[in-house]
């Protein structure tokens, strides 16, 4: 496993005391992920579990998301795989939508046009119901329920690429992509976007 700050690793090593992980066969390092951390081709598997996001808002967009994707191309054997669980954006992002919303989600969605900082927001609030890019529309969809953490929230981007473009950029970096599929949490439509929100053309 791999974490950069002091804090969390402390936690992941005192949750391996703890024998939190059973007797598998485990090791931590503190590192940075946007470094050479393996050597070349040392690697079976890398599972990179909601991790891209991040390093699309915090570094630089697109050239450290391709940068890291070459760096794990660059470590991993010759047959060995790169997992990556990440949100995806839809298709024909710029696309206009009507966004309905229910009167908490209409505030919350005015709140999210003043507060996200990741990039601009601009709704239409002309008409019976909100109009915005598909894109941004998703981005509130999905960010709209972190109350605790809104304001570290708003400097997130997690719709960048959909599937096609996902799999462009594997292969720009030297995987062949063998998988690539969507899903959608049913437990987030029924209880956070069923009634609340809906997307409509």
């Amino acid at each position: 496993g791999l974490e950069i700050s002091g804090e969390f690793m402390a936690q992941c090593l005192e949750r391996q005391r703890r024998g939190d992980y059973g007797g598998t066969y485990v090791h931590f390092h503190q590192r940075n992920v946007m470094e050479r951390v393996f050597l070349p081709r040392s690697i079976d598997t890398t599972v990179c579990n909601s991790t891209l996001h991040e390093l699309w808002s915090y570094g630089d967009g697109e050239a450290s998301v391709r940068a890291y994707l070459a760096h794990k191309f660059e470590q991993t054997r010759p047959g060995g795989r790169l997992v990556i669980r990440d949100v995806v954006g839809p298709p024909d992002k710029a696309r206009t939508v009507a966004l309905w919303c229910d009167e908490p989600n209409r505030a919350k969605l005015a709140k999210f046009e003043r507060d996200f900082l990741a990039s601009p927001i601009a709704v239409d609030w002309s008409g019976e119901s909100p109009t915005l890019s598909l894109h941004d529309a998703v981005e509130f969809m999905t960010k709209k329920d972190y109350d605790a953490n809104w304001a570290s929230e708003m400097h997130e981007t997690f719709c960048f690429w959909d599937v096609a473009e996902w799999t462009r950029a594997l292969e720009d970096a030297g995987f062949a992509v063998r998988v690539a599929e969507t899903y959608v949490n049913p437990w987030i439509v029924e209880h956070r976007w069923r009634g609340q929100v809906e997307l409509r053309d």
